[in-house]
């Protein structure tokens, strides 16, 4: 079967996080000291766990910088904060061979 991927594997392809957004979602790991190849650890599921709500979300984007949307940090939050599934460009995600979940 064929599948969408493109072979060029980035650890936010595994959470609902859109790629116009995955800029954000750098800045917010580097806030955290926390690094994209900790996406889906369950450290990271639990620190982010703790973050979740829009007094964080609005707390986080003042730390930014106060330029994000409040909301968009806060779904950002939400998706960190949950176990990653697979690479969403997937058609049939059991076919993927590039997804790290199914291997």
């Amino acid at each position: 079967m064929s599948t969408l991927c493109s072979g060029a594997w980035n650890p936010l392809d595994s959470l609902l996080i859109h790629p116009e957004s995955y800029g954000l979602a750098a800045r917010i790991l580097e806030a955290e000291s926390l690094g994209a190849d900790q996406v889906g650890t369950p450290d990271l599921v639990r620190h982010f766990g703790r973050l979740r709500g829009s007094a964080a979300a609005a707390a986080l984007a003042a730390r930014l910088g106060g330029g994000d949307d409040v909301d968009t940090v806060a779904l950002i939050l939400e998706a960190f904060s949950r176990e990653p599934r697979h690479d969403i460009r997937c058609r049939q995600p059991r076919d993927c061979s590039v997804c790290p979940t199914n291997n």
